[in-house]
C-alpha cells in the first residue's frame, strides 16, 4: 500500500483480525461485556501448488474475529492458530493481516470473496512487518489505497499478545458509518527464492455465497 511508513516497535504480541462465516449484528455495548466472536476452521491456510496444496504457517491461519462497538470506538480482535513471529525483514518475507471494513453503499451490496483482494469502498485496518524487529498498523481508505495513518500516526491503538491482535479505531476516522460489513485476510509472501512459501487465509472463505450472510455485520 502506498505512502511513507513509520516503523514502531511491537512487543511480542501481534494484531490480527479474524472474521467468521456467519454474519451477526453488533450493537453498541459496554467495554466490560464480552465481545461477540465468529470462528474459522483450523488448518485451512495455504494455497494451491503444482505438486499439491501448500500448507501455510499457523500465524496466517485465521481462527476467530471478535468485534464490538464501545461508544464511539470500533474494537477488533483477531486470533490466529499460532503466535506471531518476531517481525522478519521485508527482504525475506512480507507478513500482513488486513481487516476489510466495507461502509456506505458498498456495505449494502452483494460482494464475493474477491472483494477482499480487489476493489471495495471503505477502509482497511492492517498490520504489516516494516523491517527487522518492527510491525506497523495502518488505516487505509479504499479504493485508492490512501493511507490515513500508519505506525505512530495510526489513529487508534494496537496490541499484540501471542496469537491475538487487537485494534481500536474511532468511528469518526471511518466517517461515522451507519453500517459496516467486515472481512479479513492474512498472508505470508516469501521473497525470492522463497516464493514457494507464499500462503494465505480468508474470511469469508471460498464457501461464501457472497451475500451479506458471509460478512460480519456491525451497526454503530
Amino acid at each position: 500500500m502506498a505512502g511513507p511508513m513509520h516503523q514502531i516497535s511491537m512487543p511480542r504480541s501481534i494484531l490480527l483480525s479474524t472474521i467468521g462465516a456467519l454474519a451477526i449484528v453488533l450493537t453498541a455495548c459496554s467495554a466490560n461485556q464480552p465481545m461477540r466472536a465468529i470462528d474459522d476452521p483450523v488448518g485451512d491456510a495455504g494455497r494451491p501448488g503444482v505438486d499439491g496444496p501448500v500448507v501455510g504457517p499457523d500465524y496466517v491461519d485465521i481462527r476467530a474475529l471478535a468485534a464490538d462497538i464501545d461508544g464511539s470506538t470500533l474494537r477488533l480482535k483477531l486470533t490466529v492458530a499460532g503466535s506471531l513471529p518476531v517481525p522478519p525483514s521485508v527482504d525475506s518475507e512480507n507478513l500482513e493481516w488486513i481487516v476489510v471494513l466495507r461502509t456506505g453503499a458498498d456495505a449494502e451490496a452483494v460482494r464475493d470473496l474477491q472483494t477482499l483482494r480487489v476493489g471495495f469502498r471503505g477502509y482497511a485496518v492492517t498490520l504489516r512487518n516494516r523491517g527487522a524487529g518492527a510491525y506497523a498498523p495502518a488505516l487505509v481508505e479504499m479504493p485508492g489505497s490512501t493511507v490515513r495513518g500508519e505506525g505512530a500516526e495510526f489513529p487508534g491503538t494496537v496490541a499484540v499478545d501471542g496469537d491475538t491482535v487487537s485494534w481500536t479505531v474511532p468511528l469518526a476516522a471511518l466517517g461515522n458509518p451507519g453500517l459496516i460489513r467486515a472481512g479479513v485476510w492474512a498472508q505470508r509472501v516469501g521473497q525470492a527464492p522463497g516464493y514457494g512459501t507464499t500462503a494465505w487465509d480468508f474470511l469469508p472463505g471460498d464457501d461464501s455465497s457472497g451475500s451479506a450472510a458471509g460478512w460480519l455485520t456491525l451497526e454503530p
